[in-house]
């Protein structure tokens, strides 16, 4: 059986178009109308923890509420130090597996934040994904 597929709300689309923008993609767009419901676009930003992406998206675009736009800069600002204290945490457990010769591999959010996000700080993450090769587990 088939199910039909719902249109996503205007909240998604417009949550999904802010990560298309915030990745400097080619004519992204973001179409901001009468529609929108903010509560709900900051509530479902900060549940997916995708204020920076939201936030670089909306970045210039008109009608956008500025207590909206402020709400995300503050969401924003209190990433920023935890994700310098990520970064410096990865290089130092980087910098002492490479001294006792693990040759370690960044995995999902750690790899992306570094070669996918113009701003590393802008990729949600809760932990520090490595790969390193079995035999060099001791």
């Amino acid at each position: 059986m088939v199910k039909s597929v719902r249109a996503p709300s205007r909240d998604i689309r417009l949550l999904l178009d802010c990560l298309v923008r915030s990745r400097g993609a080619v004519g992204g767009s973001v179409d901001v109308d009468v529609g929108v419901d903010w509560d709900r676009l900051l509530e479902l930003s900060r549940w997916h923890r995708i204020d920076g992406q939201v936030r670089a998206g909306l970045q210039g675009v008109d009608g956008v509420p500025q207590d909206v736009l402020a709400i995300l800069e503050q969401r924003c600002r209190r990433q920023v130090p935890l994700a310098e204290r990520r970064r410096s945490t990865l290089e130092e457990v980087l910098r002492a597996l490479a001294a006792d010769g693990v040759e370690a591999i960044l995995l999902k959010g750690a790899a992306l934040a570094e070669t996918v996000y113009v701003y590393p700080s802008l990729r949600p993450m809760g932990e520090l994904d490595l790969l390193i090769p079995e035999t060099q587990l001791d």
